[in-house]
């Protein structure tokens, strides 16, 4: 398992949603720009359509 993230840094801890293609469940994305906010204590067992909370687009 690789510990090297988005421009060649380690991930500093946290939490932060990841992003599965629903035909394909083992491709993954983690949205390492989008960290999970401490409000949210739990996902739904399905997860989400969408990320629950908004975020710039830059």
């Amino acid at each position: 398992m690789s510990d090297n993230y988005k421009d060649s840094t380690k991930a500093l801890g946290g939490r932060y949603f990841v992003k599965y293609d629903t035909k394909k469940p083992f491709i993954s994305s983690l949205l390492q720009d989008k960290p999970v906010p401490d409000s949210i204590k739990t996902a739904p067992p399905d997860g989400w359509k969408e990320i629950p909370v908004k975020y710039d687009s830059q």
